[in-house]
């Protein structure tokens, strides 16, 4: 008999940090996955989350996680990266995430290291013909290295 197909939930910090009662409700045999709520920063023009409350959070919760992904900043892949340390530095796991703009030897470099990566630059433009190669390359990356990849923002 085949094993059960789990749920899979993706929660953003940006709400569990305001209503953590939410973590409690979700049964214990969904798969949650953390979304550090970087997008909430970007969008709303401010830091809504921090990397000290993430890491503060990560370390109370982080193992009713399947996954969590690093506090990146959309558009800087350095600050992304000081965050990753930072947060790795605190004793966290995290899936990092690779920012459109960053080199794509920086993509190699994430997918040997680590068994998945976040990929950003996408949400808000999946049918633009930019993204559609962005994806392209993202992905032709991966397999070259055979890494395994999280298209951030994508859904249906």
């Amino acid at each position: 008999m085949a094993d059960p197909v789990k749920l899979s939930v993706l929660l953003s910090f940006a709400y569990l940090r305001r209503v953590p009662e939410l973590l409690e409700q979700c049964p214990p045999e969904w798969d949650l996955v953390l979304d550090s709520g970087a997008f909430t920063n970007f969008t709303s023009g401010r830091t809504v989350c921090t990397v000290d409350d993430y890491i503060a959070f990560c370390r109370a919760h982080g193992d009713r996680f399947e996954h969590r992904f690093n506090l990146d900043s959309i558009g800087n892949p350095v600050e992304s990266a000081e965050n990753l340390q930072r947060i790795e530095d605190a004793g966290v796991d995290v899936v990092p995430v690779f920012q459109r703009g960053a080199s794509a030897d920086r993509l190699r470099s994430l997918a040997k290291r680590y068994p998945l990566v976040g990929i950003g630059g996408i949400a808000g433009k999946s049918g633009r013909k930019d993204t559609i190669g962005y994806v392209d390359s993202v992905m032709r990356i991966m397999r070259s290295v055979g890494g395994s990849a999280h298209l951030l923002g994508v859904g249906i």
